[in-house]
């Protein structure tokens, strides 16, 4: 058992170095292509002063609560690794 969690951490170490070497500009590609199959391109970004969000569909009527289950992230590069986590 001890064998297989140290394999599990190094795959995990290495999958995080894959991540950090991804552009912003690759993942804004993947992230569009996912609009494009699961909203009919309907994707939304938005920056704010402390983080990004990201999420599929148009804002509603109902902006706050819209905005409040997007994905988030410090940078655009969190929220998107977080929004393509969740819908690839």
């Amino acid at each position: 058992m001890f064998r297989e969690n140290e394999g599990i951490k190094r795959l995990e170490q290495k999958a995080a170095q894959l991540l950090d070497d991804v552009s912003e500009s690759n993942l804004l590609k993947i992230a569009f292509s996912v609009a494009d199959r699961d909203s009919d391109g309907h994707l939304s970004i938005f920056k704010f002063t402390t983080n990004y969000r990201v999420g599929l569909e148009t804002p509603t009527d109902d902006i706050r609560e819209y905005i409040n289950k997007l994905y988030e992230g410090r940078t655009l590069k969190e929220a998107l690794l977080e929004f393509l986590y969740e819908n690839m």
